[in-house]
């Protein structure tokens, strides 16, 4: 997977005038429960509660659920509770070779060259000419700092169902590049997770994302979050699950 990813991410796929941010996105989510509705405030953990890094994603984040449907919460009445939960790794080491050519000696061939003499005769001789040629002449073998970068997005209900989990939706979306900064990846990560939304319950997908059209634009309602308290906790208490807990993909 981490090749797949590596290719998809790492290098500009052209179409037109248009180049692309590849991903793979992951989602589980209850298929008979639609999100379409549904009102929402957001749950950062402890330590995103005063973050701007925090505020900034949930803005992206905010403008993606209200597009497709869901509506944030004016006051502590929710049904849903968002959390969200990042990281890029220290990245890992990956070696790759390329080819090499070059103009080279391939041997010789004959050639004829006539004459014509003194008493008029056509005389022909042949002469040796060496041929070259643009050919493979060996590899080399280059090394590069390759990051992976993950997203995920918790929704969980207030109020649960009885006989229901009270998670209804949790995504993951994971890319690799050389580029160790998770910041210039996050808009992209989340558009490519927010594609198709929900999507397929259990799969694990490739998702490409147009990057020329700038990102950053939609996050421009970023406003505060208001989890209900102004510790950032939720006013039920509780403390947030972190999204999509478990071990990080690619760890």
């Amino acid at each position: 997977m981490a090749a797949r990813l590596s290719a998809l991410a790492a290098a500009l796929l052209l179409g037109g005038c248009a180049s692309y941010f590849g991903a793979e996105v992951t989602a589980y989510h209850q298929e008979d429960q639609p999100l379409s509705g549904l009102s929402f405030r957001f749950a950062p953990a402890p330590q995103q509660a005063e973050s701007l890094e925090f505020q900034t994603y949930a803005g992206y984040v905010r403008r993606e659920l209200l597009a497709h449907g869901m509506k944030e919460a004016g006051g502590p009445r929710r049904d849903v509770d968002v959390a969200l939960d990042y990281m890029v790794d220290g990245g890992r080491p990956v070696s790759y070779s390329q080819p090499n050519y070059a103009y080279v000696f391939q041997g010789y061939r004959q050639v004829r060259h006539d004459r014509t003499d003194a008493n008029g005769q056509v005389v022909s001789y042949w002469e040796s000419v060496p041929i070259y040629g643009y050919d493979l002449v060996g590899y080399s073998t280059y090394q590069r700092t390759v990051y992976r970068k993950q997203f995920k997005l918790a929704l969980t209900r207030t109020q649960p169902v009885p006989g229901r989990p009270a998670r209804l939706y949790e995504g993951t979306v994971v890319a690799d590049s050389e580029d160790g900064a998770l910041n210039n990846a996050v808009p992209y990560l989340i558009q490519a997770l927010f594609q198709d939304f929900p999507g397929p319950n259990g799969v694990t997908r490739q998702v490409r994302v147009e990057t020329d059209r700038k990102a950053e634009a939609k996050a421009a309602d970023t406003k505060p979050v208001d989890a209900g308290t102004s510790d950032g906790k939720p006013v039920d208490g509780r403390q947030p699950e972190p999204a999509g807990s478990g071990a990080a993909a690619g760890k």
